[in-house]
């Protein structure tokens, strides 16, 4: 792992800087190149994620739970040295190559 005096690492495969999320049972690993983007993404995340899916939800008049498509955006829009996420381990380092299929359909009670 190589970092620079200020802790960033320009190679994302070797940074120590990673955000794990759940989503459905799959694992998905946001790689940061500075704690900096890693505190960011951590501190909006939440925010990010009920601003898009009220947003989306209203949109379309349906709830629909948008979290990864929230955070992938995010993840975006934060990191700006690279791309690189895991999921399930499998390596993504662009993020036209992520196709979402989300069929799932869940009765609201």
């Amino acid at each position: 792992m190589s970092l620079t005096r200020a802790n960033v690492a320009y190679n994302l495969h070797t940074s120590p800087h990673l955000v794990e999320v759940e989503y459905g049972g799959h694992k998905v690993t946001y790689h940061f190149s500075s704690e900096l983007y890693t505190h960011k993404f951590r501190e909006r995340v939440e925010s990010n994620r009920e601003d898009i899916s009220t947003s989306l939800s209203k949109r379309f008049g349906i709830i629909i739970n948008f979290e990864l498509i929230a955070d992938l955006r995010l993840y975006k829009s934060i990191e700006k040295r690279g791309y690189l996420i895991s999921v399930d381990g499998d390596k993504i380092e662009c993020q036209e190559h992520i196709i979402l299929d989300g069929l799932r359909m869940i009765a609201r009670r």
